[in-house]
């Protein structure tokens, strides 16, 4: 049984049911017709509360409920009615967000309570596979790591196998050193006999002998001396080729068991500054401090070197970053950072992009991160960025694509005084809503846990915003290429990211409507069309197309507040190209283009 999360209702109208979610998902709770969860209790607000959840985690956010909430019988959410104050002034002020455990139990008013629980199942750690409930610690490996039934068992015949592999090998070994004794007796008896037909050969030959052998001695003098000098230059040649190639791995490697043996012993040290480590670290993790994971440079460096050293783990279809060397940095996020790197043996130039995990990976979170990032490798479109290789190396992953020299649209945004001409905005969006069609619609193989392969039709980004829309070059009408697919998908499906910080939970709340934030899971293609009209009004614009306050909740602000037309913004808009947008921009009682290809045509229209 998957890693689960389960809400239970304890009182109210809907008291006895509970709802399991193994799958990361948005739940919006409260009285409205249009809640994840309804609850028709008149001391729940409308939009009472939001339960973020990623499986065997789960974060509680108040909306500003006129109640009150408890969190195991102690207020953390005071009532936000006070004289003077209406209900929506309320619901509008400070929210609270806490992060949900096993057994808590959440009182929503004094008529309304539920209860959490959390499920995390056990895997096998030599397969993966989920170990049966109760049977856990049945079987361990020589480690001392559970593991399943079946490979416990292969195991054992493996080593019944060796057994009776190095019996019979010692058997073979006896037996040949008997023979080999009577056939070096053989022979002593035979040289003996030679030894004295030689002997009289050689009397009436010796003669004959030293003076073919003077004659020749010289000659072979010289050629031997000849052909061991030139032995010597090429041993010479090669041994300072192999010292050269073998100096750096040799110095990294050392430095890197240092590290291990130091990290064992208590005083471990970062392998890229040398600063100390804090005792009692896994030996598994990397092994660099805390002020080097948030340097980019650093981390680079730290990559190269495992790369040299043959730990970067990879698929075998992707491999590992060796033989690369950095250029410069191109730009930084929330996760990571981009670099510019060539490749040592073609001199071709590639966007190296790094992520660092903000949670502690483990082997199953790294399986299912490669497993997810091959989505993005069989996307092939001249609009979507390519991935040519992926990996990973303790918390630190990578993604290895095509460069883009134009940088991307935002940082051109902020080149260009905040917006973009007309004409270049909608040449970059049409290119965009072309890559949209073709990854709606394309066939995506995908390995499941249990190995097997399933096929979907088409893939949903939910990430997009001009910060993944890149430029092949600096031309007047450059290429636009969408980017991320897959990835951002891949890094929060794995758990490794820190999804309830503001911005980073399956998207930018900004570029995101209101279904996708309700139903993030049931993401159908329609939310991909509304966040490219949202990154095309940020496009002509300079401004987001929901206007929100600082002071409140985003994500509260996301779900009620609508699109303000666009002409409100930027006067000189043509009418019809500005009606197009804020159509696309609408969200009830549905998003206002379903496909990719209608907006595009709605465009191509007014222009």
């Amino acid at each position: 049984m998957p890693a689960s999360v389960t809400l239970n209702i304890l009182k109210g109208d809907r008291a006895g049911e509970s709802f399991t979610y193994t799958e990361r998902d948005s739940l919006i709770i409260g009285r409205a017709d249009d809640c994840s969860i309804v609850l028709n209790e008149p001391t729940v607000s409308r939009y009472h509360c939001m339960v973020e959840i990623l499986p065997p985690s789960a974060n509680f956010r108040d909306f500003g409920s006129g109640n009150g909430i408890k969190l195991n019988g102690k207020t953390v959410a005071p009532g936000r009615f006070t004289t003077g104050r209406s209900v929506d002034e309320a619901r509008e002020g400070e929210t609270t967000e806490f992060a949900l455990k096993d057994g808590d139990a959440i009182a929503l008013s004094s008529a309304c309570e539920l209860s959490v629980s959390i499920f995390v199942p056990e895997y096998c750690a030599e397969c993966l596979a989920e170990l049966p409930e109760g049977e856990e610690s049945l079987y361990q490996n020589d480690y001392g790591e559970n593991i399943c039934p079946a490979c416990y068992a292969l195991r054992e015949a493996e080593r019944a196998e060796a057994q009776k592999a190095a019996e019979a090998q010692k058997a073979a070994e006896a037996q040949k050193a008997a023979e080999a004794q009577k056939a070096a007796e053989a022979a002593e008896r035979q040289r003996k006999e030679d030894e004295e037909a030689e002997r009289r050969a050689a009397e009436e030959a010796e003669r004959k002998r030293k003076e073919a052998e003077k004659r020749a001695a010289d000659e072979a003098s010289r050629a031997a001396a000849e052909r061991e000098r030139i032995a010597d230059e090429e041993r010479i040649k090669e041994v300072k080729r192999a010292n050269a190639e073998a100096l750096e791995k040799e110095q990294l490697a050392k430095l890197r068991r240092d590290a291990i043996r130091e990290m064992k012993e208590g005083k471990s040290k970062c392998i890229v500054c040398g600063a100390a480590l804090p005792a009692g670290r896994d030996p598994n993790d990397v092994h660099i401090c805390g002020k080097c994971q948030m340097d980019p440079m650093a981390l680079l460096e730290y990559m190269l070197r495992a790369a040299v050293e043959g730990n970067s783990e990879g698929d075998a279809e992707s491999g590992n970053i060796q033989g690369f060397r950095k250029i410069s940095e191109l730009g930084r996020g929330g996760m990571g950072a981009v670099f510019k790197v060539e490749e040592e043996a073609t001199g071709m130039l590639f966007a190296l992009k790094m992520m660092l995990a903000a949670k502690a990976s483990d082997s199953a979170a790294r399986v299912k991160f490669l497993r997810e990032a091959s989505i993005g490798k069989q996307l092939d479109h001249p609009h979507i960025l390519k991935h040519y290789k992926y990996g990973a190396n303790g918390d630190i992953y990578y993604v290895l694509q095509e460069i883009c020299e134009g940088g991307s649209v935002d940082n051109l945004m902020v080149r260009s005084g905040g917006r973009l001409p007309v004409e270049l905005a909608t040449d970059i969006i049409l290119q965009i809503l072309d890559a949209l069609v073709y990854a709606h619609a394309k066939q995506i193989e995908v390995d499941l846990a249990d190995g097997t392969v399933q096929k979907f039709n088409g893939i949903v980004h939910r990430d997009i915003k001009p910060g993944n829309f890149f430029l092949v070059d600096n031309s007047p009408r450059p290429t636009a290429k969408l980017a991320d697919f897959g990835m951002a998908k891949a890094f929060e499906a794995a758990g490794l990211t820190d999804f309830t910080r503001t911005g980073e939970a399956g998207g930018t709340p900004a570029f995101m409507p209101r279904q996708q934030i309700i139903q993030y899971k049931y993401a159908k293609p329609d939310v991909d069309v509304w966040a490219v009209a949202a990154s095309y009004y940020n496009m002509l614009t300079g401004c987001l197309p929901k206007d929100f306050n600082p002071k409140k909740d985003i994500w509260a602000q996301a779900l009620k507040n609508p699109a303000v037309p666009i002409r409100n913004r930027n006067r000189g808009m043509d009418k019809r190209l500005a009606e197009v947008i804020d159509h696309a921009l609408l969200e009830k009682p549905a998003i206002g283009f379903s496909t990719a290809a209608e907006f595009k045509k709605a465009i191509e229209g007014a222009i």
